[in-house]
């Protein structure tokens, strides 16, 4: 668990949702589904279904689109993986607004503990926090203009300049930083 001590320390404007967006290094059809990874994760962390899973693809092999509902404490929780012809896999884990997600989870740590256990189980490359815009990656000041925060490797991170965002904490399992506007 990330300790911080501090219930809440940042507050990010989301609107209709909280959207923390990743791509994924590709999986190959005899991989195992990459969801399978991230909800198996999250419900050893204390996560509960909420619905079963849905998938739809050709019947073998990893499926194109992936969806499960979870609930962690009193958040719910839509992952959504799109397995993609070429290029990044991608995941996506839609939460409530920020303000509603303050009060559906007991502590900030709650959130990127889930978000850590994602992208470990995911191989994430990068990923970004909003309020649902696509997501692609790309240079760090293009992709920071256009969301509220990156989840970036060591390397990418270290180019972002102080006076354009700030490192807010490195997810210790995944390595990845979270870097905020």
């Amino acid at each position: 668990m990330i300790a911080s001590g501090v219930a809440w320390t940042v507050h990010i404007a989301t609107a209709g949702s909280t959207t923390v967006s990743f791509a994924c290094f590709r999986r190959e059809d005899r991989d195992p589904w990459m969801l399978g990874d991230a909800v198996a994760a999250l419900l050893a962390a204390g996560a509960e279904r909420t619905d079963r899973p849905h998938a739809a693809g050709s019947g073998r092999g990893i499926p194109i689109l992936h969806t499960q509902r979870l609930r962690l404490q009193r958040c719910d929780i839509e992952l959504h993986a799109v397995h993609c012809a070429s290029g990044d896999d991608e995941l996506t884990l839609t939460l409530p607004p920020w303000d509603e997600l303050c009060n559906d989870l007991d502590t900030e740590d709650a959130l990127w503990e889930a978000c850590d256990l994602v992208a470990e189980q995911c191989s994430v490359r990068a990923g970004c926090i909003g309020d649902g815009e696509a997501f692609s990656l790309g240079d760090v000041r293009s992709m920071l203009r256009r969301h509220a925060g990156l989840l970036l490797q060591e390397a990418e991170a270290r180019e972002v300049p102080a006076t354009v965002a700030a490192l807010h904490r490195v997810l210790p399992r995944s390595g990845l930083r979270l870097i905020l506007r």
